[in-house]
């Protein structure tokens, strides 16, 4: 049996090839591919960059094979603590999955641990497949769901047509205690997740009591402040001994002038509307008056009016035009 023929280039066919070589045998690989290396084939583009056709990933824990891909890569390999994450329909789920359970929705949750259970407490069933050996170790929920599909996925084949030789045993197998502690375990960190969000939005709920409180207290206090040098210069007028009529009209000029100064600081805005439109949401018409201005027009302003950032504080009180009669 020296003339043995290899079929494909990949991880497989090129172990197989060196396993032959080594008792002897010297095989023919055959390769459909303008390359070799399966999966484990890399290219580089016209830019430069490098493309992995698959992952240049080995789990392996045997020494000599560890020993045997270092040396083929010249040991130029790094060695990193992996940590994976399934991404399944728009979740992404620590690994393995069959212990991080916690991310998938409650009803389905517990339709995998009844499978689970249900599986562990009946007798084993005959294993002719690694379909066989998903369903009897996960139950058939999560073995459909999970590795079944990646199966389909990865290696270009259903569960049903592979054996569990090679690939069954490597797939992580937990114990009923350890799933069921697994899942205690995830409720209570969401349990304290819960109890811990609910005490900071009391928090911020308190904080906010709190400020609205203190704005509702203090909100006139730098209005309140501006309002101070009027009242001041009302009393120092007051008291004033002797002064003139025109002193006096000085004296309250230049506290009215403070007050404008206090109200444009907090834009308040006087309302005069001699000559304009009338406008119900700014004026207030206490009676209408025959004249030759367009109707609607603004004769007279009896008391201004007063806005506050664009908000009537008060409104003006007019006298309206109207038509006159023939």
């Amino acid at each position: 049996m020296n003339k043995i023929i290899v079929v494909g280039s990949g991880m497989a066919g090129f172990g197989a090839a060196h396993r032959l070589k080594n008792n002897g045998i010297r095989p023919v690989i055959y390769e459909r591919s303008s390359y070799y290396g399966g999966h484990t084939a890399s290219f580089r583009d016209s830019s430069g960059f490098l493309f992995d056709l698959g992952p240049h990933i080995s789990f392996t824990k045997d020494p000599r094979i560890q020993e045997l891909l270092a040396r083929f890569v010249d040991n130029k390999y790094d060695a990193l603590q992996v940590k994976l994450d399934n991404y399944w329909r728009g979740l992404r789920l620590t690994h393995p999955v069959q212990l991080h359970l916690n991310g998938l929705p409650k009803d389905l949750i517990v339709e995998i641990l009844m499978d689970f259970v249900k599986v562990h407490s009946e007798p084993t069933p005959p294993i002719a497949n690694y379909e066989d050996w998903l369903i009897a170790s996960y139950g058939r929920k999560f073995a459909e769901l999970f590795p079944m599909q990646y199966t389909r996925k990865y290696h270009l084949t259903t569960a049903n047509n592979m054996s569990t030789e090679w690939l069954g045993p490597r797939m992580y197998r937990p114990s009923l205690e350890e799933m069921l502690r697994r899942a205690e375990l995830q409720a209570q960190e969401h349990h304290d997740a819960w109890l811990r969000a609910k005490a900071e939005s009391d928090n911020i709920r308190k904080r906010a009591q709190a400020d609205i409180a203190n704005a509702h207290k203090y909100a006139l206090e730098t209005f309140a402040g501006q309002l101070l040098p009027v009242r001041d210069s009302l009393e120092a007028a007051l008291t004033a001994d002797n002064a003139t009529l025109d002193a006096l009209r000085r004296g309250v000029e230049l506290t009215l002038k403070q007050l404008d100064g206090a109200f444009d600081k907090f834009a308040i805005k006087e309302v005069n509307p001699v000559g304009e439109k009338f406008d119900p949401h700014k004026h207030q018409a206490m009676t209408t008056v025959e004249s030759d201005k367009a109707p609607n027009t603004v004769l007279h302003v009896l008391q201004k009016g007063y806005l506050l950032n664009d908000r009537v504080l008060r409104p003006a009180l007019v006298t309206v035009a109207k038509a006159k009669e023939r």
